[in-house]
């Protein structure tokens, strides 16, 4: 059964226990606070859900109409609502008369998981055979999203009017462009034979490349979703590619220990940058194109002339797996992100280390410059971001608040924001000045992987699924507005 705790107490004492929410007549599955924190919802084995007064432990309601176990259920955000989901029906209930509102119900399915959208207005409802766009108002479905992959890498254009994704599905290989407001699928990009890694357009929106597991990248028209090229020559895994700022150039790095450049027009491999002893974790080209810097499991980054594929420079110094290395906006300067804890700042020039950014109690995952140079963002294992000064090192802010750890972190065009994303289900907004946390965005169903801004910085880009792609796990990407946090499209995967 299930019990209610005073928070400031350990769970071992039978003293500090509040309430014993008795009446389920199975194993309950689940437990949720309202959002005011005056109600609690239970989910049961007993095919019903029960509404309690958090206070005095008295049941309010029993949700009856289930004809399998309750696995979930869950608030609304206003509290006025309550979701509950079994294997074959998802409901809505009227939190204060415990009435059945609408009901979603397929015999043919296996529901997993269901979640309102921050509004309220629409649920998300996950099942192994695909996943729907529900109205909690009316229990009409209006759009049927069969996302048989997870949505592995997904980016804005740079007039932020269209998103790519690229599905980590091996059932799927798919990435597709769509409507950036309108949440509409423009074109399939289809072709690949294994998952597809990343997607990235061109600075001029005209072209996409993809990278996949099939061991090739690819080229297409983003308007048509014609394959221009495939960009043949990696012999493992490749696990990212981009264009260069002026789109002459593509970058490929790979499993196999290598990165590749390639001419965009003619499709021609420029050259194969060897050097590096171990999988290759990243590249990027600095702003003017002329080198690429790269990443790498050996524990060191690399710096490389992008004309010729020769090395400039080994930046060493990092004890572990160096996961990723970026330029500053002005080229000057280089960070790397290393699972040793730490992240570093590096002369673009000399290889130089400039600064050495201790404080992280888990890897970092992440780092990023601001616009002006001046600051760093850094995302941690350990459940933070935080906030660097980029030319002395000195700590700014701790970013807490998320309760996993911490993927990706961003700042916005003009530096005054910066998105985080983490395991723990949700993106957050902060401010870059004082690390003060702004906003949450809920929504997805399971661990935000990658967060960007939309180039004016007026929308937020986020992407989720869990590592296999399964069914139950969220597999979408989520538009949003960066100033209210508002979801404004959901944009899913269907299979070929």
């Amino acid at each position: 059964m299930p019990e209610l705790w005073n928070a400031a107490g350990q769970a071992m004492f039978a003293s500090r226990i509040r309430a014993v929410l008795k009446g389920h007549e199975d194993a309950v599955l689940s437990a949720t606070f309202s959002p005011d924190g005056r109600k609690l919802v239970t989910a049961s084995e007993d095919q019903t859900a029960r509404l309690w007064d958090a206070a005095s432990g008295t049941v309010i309601a029993v949700l009856k109409g289930h004809t399998h176990g309750v696995g979930s259920a869950a608030f609304s955000s206003d509290g006025s609502r309550v979701l509950t989901v079994s294997s074959r029906k998802t409901a809505v209930w009227d939190t204060a008369t415990g009435t059945e509102i609408a009901s979603f119900e397929d015999h043919d399915l296996i529901l997993t998981s269901g979640r309102f959208s921050p509004d309220g207005n629409r649920v998300l409802i996950a099942s192994y055979e695909g996943t729907f766009l529900w109205s909690a108002e009316t229990g009409t479905t209006f759009a049927e999203l069969k996302d048989s992959g997870w949505v592995r890498s997904a980016a804005f254009s740079d007039d932020g009017t269209r998103v790519v994704t690229a599905s980590g599905s091996a059932e799927a290989n798919a990435s597709a462009v769509w409507d950036a407001v309108t949440g509409s699928k423009i074109a399939n990009l289809e072709g690949h034979i294994d998952v597809v890694n990343s997607a990235t357009f061109s600075s001029d929106g005209s072209r996409v490349v993809t990278a996949s597991r099939d061991k090739t990248a690819r080229l297409w028209d983003a308007v048509t979703g014609t394959e221009i090229a495939v960009l043949r020559g990696h012999d493992r895994s490749v696990g990212s590619a981009s264009f260069s700022f002026d789109g002459s150039t593509v970058v490929t790095e790979s499993e196999d220990k290598t990165a590749r450049l390639w001419d965009a027009a003619t499709t021609a491999e420029i050259a194969a940058l060897e050097g590096h002893t171990d999988v290759v974790n990243s590249a990027a080209f600095s702003p003017d194109g002329s080198r690429v810097v790269t990443a790498s499991r050996d524990k060191t980054a690399r710096l490389w002339d992008a004309a010729t594929g020769t090395e400039i420079a080994v930046l060493r110094g990092h004890d572990r797996s160096v996961g990723s290395a970026s330029f500053s906006f002005d080229g000057s300067r280089v960070v790397t992100a290393s699972w040793d804890k730490t992240a570093r700042v590096w002369d673009a020039a000399t290889g130089t280390l400039i600064a050495d950014l201790k404080g992280h109690k888990g890897f970092v995952r992440g780092a990023a410059f601001s616009s002006d140079g001046n600051r760093l963002v850094t995302a941690s294992r350990d459940e933070t971001a935080r906030l660097w000064d980029a030319v002395t090192g000195n700590a700014i802010a701790v970013m807490k608040g998320h309760i996993g750890a911490v993927l990706s972190a961003a700042f916005s065009p003009d530096g005054s924001r910066i998105v985080t994303t983490s395991q723990d289900d949700t993106a957050r907004l902060w401010d870059a000045a004082t690390g003060t946390d702004i906003a949450v965005l809920n929504g997805h169903m399971d661990q935000v992987s990658s967060a960007a801004f939309s180039p004016d910085g007026s929308r937020l880009l986020t992407t989720s699924g869990s590592f296999l792609g399964s069914a139950d796990g969220d597999n979408t990407a989520r538009v949003w507005d960066a100033d209210s946090g508002k979801e404004i499209a959901l944009l899913g995967h269907p299979p070929n």
